[in-house]
């Protein structure tokens, strides 16, 4: 008999997510020997889609304050006639405001992505360090950890949104930095250098220290290259998010 498959106690793949929250070093040691992720996918596309629907108040005031000023200073509308400069405007102020009202739908498709990215990098990782991480493991690890990163890091923007009011938000940018983050003492910055700050809000640190621990845990990738890894991912996402800030 296997002495490490015995050595972990047999849980679902349910508490297995629970566990990720709760007790990570455990469940980490469980995705090792057995790497489900179908219910850790469904716990963490369910609290997305809840999270993005409580932000659509506040998402949609800030698109009617700060909206037009913000497409008003975009080139491909400041190069039409005058008299067809605000028939265009509200144009895509509509368009903007269906897909807003519509984006909680895309929670699944940008979680499988931005986890199929995350293994790719991990797997890299894995190479690196010799570790013994397949795509499978280091999948599921992706997968479970997104509960935290993109599930509760969504519902609680969520909440907050709806606590603060919709009307206390005059940008999209608002809603993005709604977590506790780094931003909070950018001051006088510009959006960009705002942007990048935000993405160090506590829910996303807390994802970052499950990766680092979870890479060990899971493909016993050396703590060097694993606490690495995983903040090259923070840092990556982080300026990814500010090169679209506007």
């Amino acid at each position: 008999m296997n002495t490490t498959q015995a050595a972990v106690p047999p849980r679902s793949g349910l508490a297995t997510a629970v566990d990720v929250v709760i007790a990570p070093t455990q469940a980490f040691e469980r995705l090792r020997v057995a790497p489900t992720w179908g219910w850790a996918f469904l716990i963490a596309v369910v609290l997305g889609m809840v999270g993005f629907a409580l932000t659509i108040p506040a998402a949609l005031h800030a698109l009617q304050v700060g909206g037009p000023a913000l497409f008003a200073s975009s080139p491909q509308f400041q190069n039409l006639p005058a008299d067809k400069q605000q028939q265009a405007i509200s144009n895509a102020l509509a368009f903007t405001r269906v897909i807003t009202q519509l984006q909680w739908i895309f929670v699944p498709i940008v979680m499988l992505i931005g986890s199929l990215i995350g293994t790719v990098v991990m797997l890299i990782a894995n190479a690196i360090a010799h570790g013994e991480g397949t795509f499978k493991k280091l999948w599921a690890l992706s997968i479970n950890v997104g509960i935290v990163s993109v599930g509760i890091g969504l519902l609680l923007t969520g909440i907050i949104c709806v606590v603060r009011g919709p009307a206390s938000f005059t940008s999209t940018t608002d809603v993005q930095r709604a977590l506790p983050s780094l931003a909070l003492f950018a001051g006088s910055a510009g959006v960009k250098m705002k942007t990048f700050l935000a993405a160090f809000n506590v829910v996303q640190l807390w994802g970052t220290a499950l990766l680092g621990l979870g890479m060990q845990g899971v493909a016993r990738i050396g703590a060097p290259v694993a606490w690495g890894t995983a903040i090259v991912m923070l840092v990556g996402s982080a300026a990814i998010g500010a090169s679209f800030a506007r």
